[in-house]
């Protein structure tokens, strides 16, 4: 299961990408925040879990992992500080400064 860092309380992430590092297989997660897909047997494989607006996760995997594997993604820190130095003004128009002479 894929939810957000304060999962359960709030949901699942439907439609997060899950992937198999340095592949191109993988699935989406459904309604709940549920996914499976099947992986090639290794020792240790990494898959990657990602969502619009989260940073993406990355989770080894091994044969004792549990099966029922849920997952945390945590959201970005967008923007600190935004700092404004001019203000855009855009010009006028010969239309705009025609229609200004009779106010």
């Amino acid at each position: 299961m894929l939810c957000p860092s304060y999962c359960p309380e709030y949901g699942a992430l439907p439609g997060a990408t899950i992937q198999l590092k340095g592949t191109t297989r993988g699935t989406t997660t459904d309604m709940e925040g549920n996914f499976s897909f099947t992986v090639p047997f290794a020792d240790e494989i990494i898959i990657v879990a990602r969502f619009v607006g989260y940073e993406a996760r990355e989770e080894i995997v091994t044969e004792n992992t549990s099966q029922n594997l849920t997952l945390q993604l945590h959201d970005y820190e967008l923007l600190g500080e935004v700092s404004v130095n001019e203000v855009y003004q855009s010009k006028q128009t010969v239309w705009q400064k025609f229609k200004g002479l009779f106010r």
